[in-house]
């Protein structure tokens, strides 16, 4: 999608992605395209907790062949995919953790070649349709000078 993308599109924005894939994403573009990657974020430091909330948010992309395909492609294997998630799986596609943390893994896909990091706040109890915790927001917008 992403070689349909560079010849009949503006650019492309990549949904469940690591900055390698975010890097990979750039070179097949070229640099003329947009490259919007989303990266899941969650203000969440204890792993233990920050893990189990992902597990939930991932659950129905794990059951689904085009995502399950999709991780494949980008490296992660079937047995990080059984059990809602292996931590490798869960860590690579959510940031998780405090400010610093979260804004290093989105400037990663800024230093892997994206133009714009859209972020997507994973609900605290991990179901894809319950709200956000629009804390990350506030957190991570812009500060007014």
């Amino acid at each position: 999608m992403l070689e349909v993308a560079a010849k009949h599109a503006d650019g492309a924005h990549p949904y469940n992605v690591t900055s390698v894939h975010t890097a990979e994403a750039r070179r097949i573009l070229g640099a003329d395209k947009l490259l919007c990657p989303e990266q899941k974020v969650l203000l969440e430091t204890d792993p233990v907790t920050a893990r189990g909330i992902g597990r939930g948010f991932l659950e129905s992309y794990l059951r689904l062949p085009n995502y399950r395909n999709h991780f494949l492609r980008m490296g992660f294997t079937e047995q990080d995919m059984e059990n809602g998630g292996s931590n490798r799986l869960i860590d690579g596609i959510i940031a998780w953790g405090d400010e610093d943390q979260i804004r290093a893994r989105i400037q990663a896909h800024w230093d892997a070649g994206a133009d714009q990091v859209c972020i997507q706040s994973v609900p605290r109890d991990g179901h894809p349709l319950a709200r956000q915790d629009e804390r990350v927001f506030e957190l991570l917008a812009p500060k007014n000078s």
